[in-house]
């Protein structure tokens, strides 16, 4: 540790110091940035509430501002950090469509009631029903859009706007309902689950962000889409088990390349649908392909759909590689901020997603096994969980709800608890969704 670097109570910390290190994990607090300069009372309150001690790094300092106002305007749900707010608009992250064209009544009436629209949310009950069907629905269109394509046959654009536009309302309503049905999809069936999963996921984080219906019609169709090049990828070459050898991994790559030229070949699909299948697997640092993008360079719908891609194939069982915990795989994308990933966009898909989405199945230190049932946004480690087994792992007469945001953490503290893993589908014959409905 740099001898720059001090640890001092949390109740000592003072505007202009530079928090490098808290005395917890980053994700169970609810600074979005590692690492930040604390500039407002808020920032304070926030540090004191979450810890006992920090870690400044004297070196790092900020001179105060007294005419600096000593109030946080940002809500203590989204951030601490308003550079990396303004970093995150500056990316063109948060769509301003319906903002750009309402200087006429009806222009006006149609933005406020989509803002409405928005604002409006069923309860999850309710959704999780719809979903359910929606997402049953989807999985056998895609299944047989894939299927016509890997015959010969013509990509049926239409088939394809008319799953998303369902896939759309549903996440509008409630997103944690589509949501959930993805955490609780069946992992060994990759080939079309995975194009639908990166579908709903690309939705949901793009009503986070702030989309409009356009943009998430766009961003969805396009995610949808990203692997229909792999219709034209021999079979034995995607089944492979273990790794392909370097002609092998060519040909894989490929599939951008296949991809659009169905595309091509199709009427009326979205220029930035091409542009999402072309920059998919461009990568922050350059190392992507097909043309060695780097930073800004790579569109913002390629950015976004890149880490839904890498995230939802990472916790997928694939012919060459087992699961990853959704955890594991959140750590992996922190990991690669700034290198595979912009950091803004890793950190927004963390605070949506969370590090045990709903829906997950997970082991807690007591032994316990239970559901995710509501994300913590503030605290990513810290969900609202449905108790289903006991300490041996026997099945409870009931399900008690527990808030791990309120409940004590430290290991030293009688009644502590906290989530150790997450468990895979189906694990101990527990299906979520009969929990949910």
């Amino acid at each position: 540790m740099s001898h720059s670097v001090k640890k001092i109570p949390a109740n000592e910390v003072k505007r202009g110091m530079y928090v490098t290190k808290l005395d917890r994990d980053w994700l169970d607090s609810p600074f979005l940035f590692q690492g930040f300069n604390v500039d407002s009372e808020d920032d304070i309150d926030q540090l004191k509430e979450t810890c006992r001690y920090v870690y400044v790094d004297v070196a790092r300092q900020e001179p105060i501002d007294e005419h600096k106002s000593t109030h946080s305007e940002t809500s203590s749900d989204t951030k601490k950090s308003t550079a990396g707010e303004e970093r995150l608009h500056q990316t063109g992250l948060v769509s301003e469509t319906f903002l750009d064209d309402i200087d006429s009544p009806k222009s006006f009436l149609r933005w406020l009631m989509w803002m409405l629209k928005k604002k409006r949310r069923a309860p999850f009950e309710k959704e999780f029903r719809r979903a359910t069907e929606i997402f049953e629905t989807a999985q056998i269109t895609i299944a047989e859009i894939m299927g016509t394509l890997r015959a010969g046959g013509e990509l049926d654009i239409l088939a394809v706007k008319n799953t998303v536009a369902p896939m759309i309302d549903s996440v509008l309503r409630n997103p944690d309902a589509m949501a959930c049905m993805v955490s609780m999809k069946n992992k060994d069936d990759y080939t079309y689950s995975h194009a639908l999963a990166t579908a709903v996921w690309a939705l949901v984080f793009g009503k986070h962000l702030g989309l409009d219906h356009v943009d998430l019609n766009s961003l969805a169709t396009g995610a949808l889409l990203l692997d229909v090049g792999k219709t034209k990828v021999p079979t034995e070459l995607l089944q492979k088990e273990g790794p392909l050898d370097a002609d092998e991994m060519e040909e894989a790559k490929r599939h951008v390349e296949y991809g659009l030229r169905i595309l091509d070949e199709t009427q009326n699909v979205d220029s930035s649908v091409e542009e999402i299948v072309r920059t998919h697997h461009e990568r922050h640092d350059g190392s992507g392909y097909p043309e060695g993008l780097a930073g800004s360079a790579i569109p913002v719908f390629g950015r976004i759909t890149g880490i839904i891609d890498t995230f939802d194939a990472m916790t997928s069982i694939r012919p060459y590689a087992a699961a990853m915990s959704t955890y594991d795989v959140m750590r992996h994308l922190l990991d690669n901020a700034d290198k595979l990933f912009q950091t803004e966009i890793v950190e927004r898909f963390i605070q949506v997603v969370g590090m045990f989405p709903t829906g997950t199945i997970v082991e807690l230190n007591t032994g316990e096994v239970a559901i995710v049932m509501q994300q913590n946004p503030v605290r990513r480690l810290r969900p609202k969980i449905m108790l289903i087994l006991d300490e041996n792992k026997e099945m409870r007469m009931e399900f008690p709800i527990m808030d791990l945001r309120v409940m004590p953490v430290e290991q030293d503290k009688p009644g502590a608890v906290w989530i150790t893993h997450g468990l895979d589908f189906g694990s101990f014959g527990i299906d979520p969704a009969t929990y949910f409905l």
